[in-house]
């Protein structure tokens, strides 16, 4: 008798150690990084009283520590990058497992559009399912995840490795070697600015303030994802008592307001408030021109206007405390003073990024003046802030460029970002080369010799003449600097603006 209980004890000292050794072999095999850091701060936090649940449009757009100073609420951003609708639904119950909220943020931005596969969407699903602790609430969620997609009908879905992500990452030995996967192979993270993060390269973008998109209007979801939501809006009446769902400010088309719209018909049938804040663009200050770091996100500066607007929002319609002067919360002052100092650094970046846009506009813009002095002109347009296009139709003058064309070329076509080669070409080609530029992606279209033609966002600039054609494109301004052709004469060469 004795024997067997000591077989069973080996036994389960055994499994007990299998086990440790699979969980812990688990977290240090997998990546690291902000995603990773999101999902797991969350429990070593205390007393939250705002949850903000969603993407990259929650974890760059709300201000956990401006919040703190401001208003007096603790606050943390759950969210990783592009986070889906099976995705934000397993938040809400991960979030229910760490916290009690007042109230639960949630953003909208992933309901729109269409649905992809489980195998188009693998990495927003792990950026998620591989950082939360193994446990069975990251069972269930994995399998609510999977049942969206209908990933176990997929032949091709590799179903086991979003259970065990182990065996997705176990050749991964390089991660052995390093510092930051050692530090948290117990999958314990403290998230250093609550969820948020500062982007620091590229902090800028000058972006189109957008334009005949309000309407009312409304525009079927897609069904998987419109199923998705309500359940989820029918989880949260059984388990959540406060929601705001919202969505953050971007340069906005009519389809998606559409959308929105019907979106905000849907969360207001369950009984939940939807705030669309690009409705409300003049009442937060959003300026186009300084507040984004790209076409979808918002920079710091863009990020303190849309918290103050939401945070005010929150005081005015539900019940959250101010813990300002609180002991029991002096550590929030401290992680304020932290951000604060970072938010700083930031704000420095933007502001040169800036400044140094304003100064390519403004020498971009003086290219028309040059008349008298070619290499100026090619030296002026040869910035990382421009795209140049070129092209030739008949011979080329043997004149220096810096756009890797010489004298002995007859059929070019060249674009260039700054001193980088875009495309190279030193034939005609059967159909025109095209592209886009600019950080609204201006369409361009280039060809040369008999088939020379030079379209930009719809424009044709004239190329009947023989010579080498070039247009300079502000990639931050979005607009044709200038023209010029260039061509031989008896003397060497000759040059003309053309526009």
């Amino acid at each position: 008798m004795k024997n067997k209980i000591k077989k069973v004890m080996n036994l389960l000292v055994f499994t007990a150690l299998l086990g440790w050794v699979f969980v812990n072999a688990t977290y240090l095999f997998r990546n690291c990084g902000y995603d990773r850091a999101h999902v797991n701060g969350i429990r070593n936090e205390e007393n939250i009283d705002v949850v903000c649940v969603g993407g990259s449009s929650t974890f760059v757009y709300w201000e956990p520590y401006l919040a703190w100073k401001e208003y007096g609420m603790t606050s943390y951003n759950l969210a990783t990058n592009s986070a889906r609708p099976s995705v934000i639904s397993g938040y809400i119950r991960y979030m229910l497992e760490t916290q009690e909220p007042d109230l639960a943020v949630i953003d909208v931005r992933s309901y729109v559009g269409g649905a992809g596969t489980v195998s188009d969407d693998e990495g927003p699903i792990r950026n998620m399912t591989d950082s939360l602790p193994l446990s069975g609430g990251r069972f269930r969620i994995v399998t609510e995840i999977l049942n969206y997609y209908d990933a176990f009908a997929d032949e091709d879905a590799d179903i086991a490795s979003f259970y065990f992500d182990i065996a997705k990452y176990h050749g991964n030995y390089e991660r052995l070697g390093l510092e930051d996967n050692w530090e948290h192979k117990d999958n314990d993270y403290v998230c250093e600015f609550k969820g948020f993060e500062f982007i620091e390269d590229p902090c800028h973008s000058i972006i189109q303030e957008p334009k005949g998109y309000r309407t009312k209007e409304k525009m079927e979801l897609d069904p998987v994802k419109e199923t998705s939501l309500r359940e989820m809006l029918e989880y949260l009446n059984e388990n959540v008592q406060n929601a705001l769902f919202v969505a953050g400010p971007i340069p906005i088309t009519k389809e998606t307001e559409m959308q929105y719209n019907m979106i905000g018909d849907i969360v207001s049938s369950y009984g939940y408030e939807f705030l669309n804040t690009n409705d409300h663009y003049r009442e937060m200050g959003i300026d186009f021109a300084t507040d984004f770091y790209n076409a979808g996100h918002v920079n710091v500066y863009g990020a303190q206007k849309y918290t103050r607007f939401v945070a005010d929002h929150i005081k005015g319609n539900y019940s959250v405390p101010d813990h300002r002067g609180d002991k029991d919360y002096e550590e929030w002052d401290d992680h304020y003073l932290s951000a604060k100092k970072r938010e700083r650094k930031v704000k420095r970046l933007i502001n040169q990024q800036i400044a140094d846009k304003k100064r390519a506009n403004k020498a971009g813009r003086g290219l028309g003046k040059i008349e008298d002095d070619l290499m100026k002109w090619c030296s002026t347009a040869s910035d990382e802030n421009y795209t140049v296009l070129a092209l030739s139709k008949g011979g080329i003058p043997d004149i220096y460029t810096p756009w890797n064309i010489s004298g002995e070329d007859r059929e070019v076509i060249r674009v260039y970002s700054g001193n980088a080669a875009v495309y190279e070409s030193d034939t005609v080609l059967d159909s025109p080369y095209k592209g886009a530029a600019g950080s609204d992606s201006k369409e361009y279209s280039i060809n040369c010799g008999m088939k020379s033609e030079l379209i930009v966002d719809g424009r044709r600039y004239k190329t009947e003449k023989e010579g080498m054609y070039v247009l300079v494109f502000d990639n931050n301004y979005n607009q044709v600097l200038d023209v010029v052709r260039i061509y031989g004469n008896e003397d060497g060469y000759e040059w003309e603006h053309v526009i």
